[in-house]
Parts: C-alpha cells; structure tokens; sequence
C-alpha cells in the first residue's frame, strides 16, 4: 500500500452516520471525510435503525459527494422476549447481538465478492459479528476494528449506579 493510487475502503457502520447528531456518528462521518480527503474511494455500510433511520435520498448532495453509501435496516431495539431468551440460552451479548442480522452479513459479503478492498473498517463493538465473513471474503484487506469508547469502563460506571 506504498503508493500515491487511492485505496478502496469499506467502512461498517452500526448506525447512519448522517446527520452527526452524537459522538458515534460525528465520529464516522469525520472519518469517512478524512479517507475522501486523503483522495480514497470510500464505500459506507451502514445500518439504519430505528434510532438513526435516514433514507438515502435525504442524503444532502455534498455528503453524497464523500462515498458511496449503502444501508440496510435493520431493527436495533430492545426486544423484551429477546433479552429473556438470550439470558437463559446464549453466552453472547445481548447489547451486541441487537446488531446481528442475516441481511447486514449478506449485504457485507456481497460487496466482499464483488469488490476488492484494501482496508475494511468496522465501527463500533457492534459490527464484531461480521468479522468472520470479513477475514473470509476480504482476504486481501487490512482490517480495522475502531471502538469509538471503553466500553467496559461505561459498563462497570452503569453497573455500579444501577439500583437493580
């Protein structure tokens, strides 16, 4: 990756980036201008919850003009019988595996068959669950995992406020 020519970057997100409305998504969209800037194709993935749902013909032009974004929706909230059914059965989190969905990965390996990406970037502890399809259908990329915070530390600060 020694030379001037632009990398091909994919960049997952777990929520739109757009508009920057919290840390998260400032984080992102800083780094997706960052790489254009630097003069590289830059493909988003993103998911688009509930939380954060944005159609991307809302996308204003300018944003449009720093990558090429693809979204899937995929429904992030909290799921009482879910939560209770990931407690008796599963070792995995719940937290993250709201961010789980068959066609996120199907999505994620599509553009891995038909693409070749120099870097691959997952924001978030969320995008974890793709890391298998990533390694196995991006071989040839540099793979980036980018914790926007120290989530255990967050997690040990709620668990030690929590009353229940």
């Amino acid at each position: 990756m020694a030379s001037d020519a632009p990398l091909n970057i994919l960049i997952l997100c777990s929520k739109f980036p757009y508009p920057p409305k919290d840390g998260g998504t400032h984080a992102m969209l800083n780094m997706i201008r960052g790489f254009h800037q630097a003069g590289h194709l830059v493909t988003v993935l993103t998911m688009n919850t509930p939380k954060h749902y944005l159609r991307l013909n809302e996308l204003p032009e300018h944003i449009k003009e720093i990558a090429s974004f693809i979204a899937v929706d995929v429904n992030t909230d909290v799921n009482f019988g879910d939560l209770i059914a990931n407690y008796v059965v599963s070792l995995k989190s719940y937290h993250v595996e709201r961010f789980t969905s068959k066609q996120f990965e199907r999505q994620v390996i599509d553009l891995l068959e038909k693409n070749t990406f120099d870097i691959i970037q997952l924001e978030t502890l969320f995008m974890v669950p793709y890391l298998k399809a990533v390694k196995e259908k991006g071989k040839k990329a540099v793979v980036s995992l980018r914790l926007h915070n120290i989530e255990n530390e967050i997690w040990k600060r709620r668990a030690a406020n929590e009353p229940n």
